[in-house]
């Protein structure tokens, strides 16, 4: 009998995920428009069955958002489960997977590429000794979170949100391989032996930003240009200036929308697209949840 060839699966291609694995599969949500860089969400609604034999080409993590009953079909054994509410499984890239389950699903499927954490893997260890393991019904809130939180910027702000969701995909691949990887013994971290940024890298960063503001800004643009890691980036900034890159941009983009209001020569709106945000509402959430006002209210109190 002839053995079935499993079948490999490029999660980037958004053609080939989920309509390779899963029957009639609906798509609820995707990252795929956003351009965000090594990192991909999708979020689908997938009825009873069983998947074939497959792998993938990213680590995949997937976090369950109901009570549900999940069996790994490969497994000799075959091992079952049931997923509680924010259980995950992770499943680093050319993982054998077969699975079945008996009642709809909506699960969240986040997919990193292997460089992006190879990438990671050089600030930390040798990336030539770790290996990424394959965990299923596991408990991890910080996962959990950071999952989630990646999950609610493409809900409400797909289209500005490279810089936020590459600084916490950098934070999740330390996370995963400082847990859910072997390495051997004994092994020293390379940030251990590294300094600290110098001064005027940060300095660069800052003045890259200003340059910036206004246009959707990527951490790997500003790593690249400083010619670091995104990793080493965000860690340092954030030792130096108390704030995340994320959290420093907007900081800035509410200060010029600050200055623009009191000159009074544009309207809201026309202020929010000059600052850099992705639309008015966007721009007052931020706003108003650093200043304790609304744009309206700042220019009433002016």
């Amino acid at each position: 009998m002839k053995q079935e060839i499993p079948l490999q699966v490029n999660y980037a291609d958004e053609d080939e995920f989920p309509e390779k694995v899963y029957q009639a599969p609906t798509r609820l949500l995707s990252s795929h428009q956003t351009n965000w860089n090594g990192i991909y969400l999708e979020v689908h609604k997938t009825p009873p069955y069983e998947t074939p034999e497959f792998s993938g080409h990213q680590h995949v993590i997937t976090l369950f958002r109901q009570l549900s009953y999940t069996e790994d079909v490969i497994s000799n054994p075959v091992k079952g489960a049931t997923f509680r509410v924010g259980d995950i499984s992770f499943a680093p890239s050319q993982t054998l997977h077969k699975f079945c389950w008996t009642q709809t699903l909506e699960p969240v499927h986040l997919m990193l590429e292997p460089d992006f954490v190879a990438q990671v893997a050089h600030e930390l260890i040798d990336p030539d000794c770790v290996t990424l393991k394959n965990c299923h019904f596991i408990s991890d809130p910080l996962i959990y979170q950071i999952v989630i939180a990646i999950l609610k910027q493409l809900e409400t702000n797909a289209f500005d949100s490279k810089l936020y969701v590459e600084s916490a995909a950098s934070f999740l691949s330390v996370h995963l391989l400082k847990h859910y990887s072997t390495h051997p013994r004994g092994h020293r971290s390379i940030l251990e032996t590294k300094n600290k940024l110098a001064n005027y890298k940060i300095n660069q960063g800052i003045n890259y930003i200003e340059a910036h503001l206004t246009e959707n800004l990527s951490l790997e643009t500003i790593a690249n240009y400083l010619g670091i890691s995104r990793y080493h980036f965000c860690r340092i900034f954030k030792q130096s200036m108390g704030l995340s890159p994320h959290q420093y941009v907007i900081q800035q983009r509410v200060e010029k929308a600050k200055r623009m209001l009191r000159e009074g020569n544009l309207s809201i709106s026309d202020i929010a697209y000059a600052c850099g945000f992705a639309h008015q509402s966007h721009f007052n959430y931020h706003f108003k949840k650093l200043t304790g006002v609304t744009p309206r209210e700042f220019i009433a109190k002016i």
